[in-house]
């Protein structure tokens, strides 16, 4: 069986990267739908950095059900 995960950002912090390592191991893949206006690109190179994240841009806060049925449908 295939384990997804999601996690939705916004304006994520340093700490969220820490967050992801504590799981990762856990699932298969992660979707990281970012819903910030404004993008830290520091962050962002570190969260693709991981090979099991798919990262997706949500073009700013579309809300948190949209950023979960992102997810959903490409976890399908």
């Amino acid at each position: 069986m295939k384990i997804a995960g999601v996690i939705v950002l916004y304006n994520p912090n340093e700490e969220v990267i820490d967050n992801i390592k504590s799981y990762l191991e856990d699932i298969e893949i992660l979707y990281a739908v970012d819903n910030s206006e404004t993008k830290k690109d520091e962050i962002i190179k570190k969260i693709e950095s991981f090979n099991k994240i798919v990262y997706i841009d949500n073009n700013g806060n579309q809300g948190m059900s949209a950023a979960l049925n992102i997810a959903a449908r490409l976890a399908i």
